[in-house]
């Protein structure tokens, strides 16, 4: 599986962030930042190209260890160096103006071709529901959880406030995968 392409990095995203497929495809090179010592992806609407599935959804959200260990953030000054706007150009926008339309049939083809597709069982969506799992597991609160995959809060305290501040989201970083052993992803980062 080729480093350099968006079907090796947006599943490891969705693992680690619990973003949409759409969310993700969508990042331009300049959705990660960095402010105050935390490295994080921007969810946002900045861009002719970008949807997101409500206001909520509009979010900061810290990359995880695991990720910058991966390799991506030499992925990411890889598509700068080429002059690359979108962080994953080479996957492409749907005939219906959403880049996750034809994302999730390509992934379902993929794990077909490896003899892994179980009907009904791991479907891209299922990233949400392991990230939330992964969370609980982790000792990671509901509020937090629900703000990393852009929830919004029900009833009258969803009206008021801004969420959480980029500082407390980074308890995310708490965040692992019992029985999940991805050592093998792992490059040494310079």
């Amino acid at each position: 599986m080729p480093r350099d392409k968006g079907i090796f990095w947006v599943p490891l995203i969705a693992l680690y962030t619990g973003a949409r497929s759409g969310e993700i495809i969508q990042l331009y090179v300049d959705d990660i930042k960095e402010k105050q010592d935390v490295l994080y992806f921007t969810l946002n609407l900045e861009g002719e190209d970008k949807r997101l599935k409500t206001s909520g959804s509009e979010r900061l959200t810290p990359v995880h260890p695991d990720l910058v260990e991966m390799g991506l953030l030499k992925h990411v000054e890889a598509r700068r160096t080429q002059g690359e706007l979108r962080l994953f150009p080479e996957m492409s926008m749907g005939a219906d103006g959403y880049y996750s339309s034809p994302y999730p049939k390509h992934y379902g083809r993929f794990l077909e071709s490896i003899n892994v597709k179980k009907k009904g069982k791991n479907s891209f969506h299922s990233f949400r529901h392991n990230f939330e799992d992964a969370c609980r597991d982790s000792g990671i609160s509901k509020g937090v959880m629900d703000a990393l995959q852009g929830h919004r809060e029900d009833g009258m305290s969803g009206r008021y406030g801004r969420g959480y501040r980029l500082q407390k989201l980074e308890e995310m970083r708490r965040l692992h995968y019992r029985d999940l052993d991805l050592e093998h992803l792992m490059v040494e980062v310079c």
